[in-house]
């Protein structure tokens, strides 16, 4: 329980005192756009001509963002699954194509975030009334919480928040 406060605690610091000088010119530059959603590997395939599938059609709010959280998402995700080289190339060349230079600190962020988030959906899974494979949610949920803990070491050096 512990592990969690601490991670709350740095996350909600950073929301309070650091987060509105990274979003705010982000939002008045335009960076926020209409993407993806719930951009995951399985989602993206890398062949000659790269293409994205299965965007949050249902929900336009869900995916009006930051184009850099939706990547960090992304990297997470990588980074999951052993393959955190593939985020890597995948943001670096989102950022050469766009000359977008977000903060450091608002990429920790957006990865803590959602690690987070994956985490606590992993055991919501848990919570369905026909479980398929429960062994696996209690695992899945602990492997996002260490990488959302990751996040917040390098959110919280980097932003001098304890």
């Amino acid at each position: 329980m512990h592990e969690l406060e601490s991670l709350s605690s740095k996350n909600r610091r950073f929301l309070l005192y650091r987060l509105e000088p990274l979003l705010d010119p982000r939002v008045e530059g335009g960076r926020i756009i209409e993407a993806h959603g719930d951009l995951r590997p399985e989602h993206v395939f890398l062949d000659a001509n790269p293409q994205i599938i299965d965007c949050l059609e249902f929900n336009v709010d869900f995916r009006t963002l930051d184009p850099v959280d939706e990547l960090a998402f992304f990297a997470i995700e990588c980074e999951a699954l052993d393959a955190p080289n593939i985020g890597a190339i995948v943001f670096a060349r989102y950022l050469t194509e766009t000359a977008d230079d977000p903060s450091p600190q608002l990429v920790a962020f957006y990865k803590c975030y959602r690690a987070a988030l994956r985490s606590k959906l992993s055991i919501w899974h848990l919570w369905e009334p026909h479980v398929r494979d429960p062994a696996r949610w209690p695992r899945q949920a602990r492997r996002y919480l260490d990488l959302a803990g990751t996040y917040a070491e390098r959110l919280s050096s980097a932003c001098q928040v304890d």
